[in-house]
């Protein structure tokens, strides 16, 4: 009950926002046919285009065959959220997942742990970054090495052999194309919305001009939530000057 009285206060706060819908849906409707998304995933980009319709949105950075359990947990947590804002009557609701594709960290998404016997072992793909953001960096042989490594330590089930099918048949092109395709298949039937930075660059523009112009205001913004997280014992991520 809290979540959502919550997120009615958030209906309300966001109701007299504009938003650049029928560009949102027009840009979001050709990544999703390109990715062969599901009926029901377009149906949600749809959706999106029409006044009313709110997002829960979730997402990390694209990460070799999906990601650990983490990324499914948050994808399983905006589609339970959303459902629950449209039972609850707060109005039509989707879920979204950020594929943060702009991260160039290469040695942070070319690999998985797995618990095998009593150990966490780790399995890499060999990926040249350069400094480039995953989504322009392409997958090559190197993967099926990988792969070969998952095969050996997945045990022997139908889940697994499932799994393990997947990541195969989405092995191709880049790094941030095979993570929104997995979860597009995975999440096929529950019509999760994917979205990569690039695919909103124009929509986006705004934004950024107003992170240059406030700058102040999000320095400031950074540093409260800097001092709330030392207070609570957190290390912050980031260090401010």
């Amino acid at each position: 009950s809290g979540l959502l009285t919550a997120c009615a206060a958030q209906v309300e706060r966001l109701k007299s926002r504009e938003a650049p819908r029928s560009e949102l849906r027009e840009r979001l409707e050709g990544y999703h046919r390109w990715l062969g998304a599901s009926p029901a995933a377009l149906k949600n980009v749809a959706a999106l285009g029409e006044e009313g319709t709110w997002a829960v949105v979730t997402g990390q950075q694209a990460v070799i065959s999906g990601g650990p359990l983490l990324v499914l947990y948050k994808a399983l947590t905006a589609v339970a959220v959303a459902r629950a804002v449209e039972a609850a009557g707060l109005g039509r609701c989707v879920p979204v997942f950020w594929n943060a594709s702009d991260d160039h960290d290469v040695e942070e998404v070319n690999h998985v742990h797995l618990l095998e016997g009593a150990d966490v072992r780790k399995h890499s793909v060999a990926l040249e970054g350069g400094g480039r953001p995953v989504s322009d960096i392409s997958l090559d042989e190197s993967v099926a090495g990988y792969l070969r490594g998952l095969d050996a330590a997945l045990p022997v089930s139908p889940a697994c052999e499932r799994t393990q099918a997947l990541f195969r048949r989405n092995t191709t092109g880049t790094l941030s194309l095979s993570f929104s395709l997995i979860l597009s298949r995975l999440f096929a039937d529950e019509g999760l919305v994917l979205v990569e930075p690039r695919v909103l660059r124009g929509p986006s523009a705004p934004i950024m001009v107003r992170a240059v112009t406030e700058h102040e205001k999000l320095a400031e913004c950074l540093a409260r939530t800097t001092e709330a997280m030392t207070r609570a014992g957190y290390r912050p991520p980031l260090e401010l000057p």
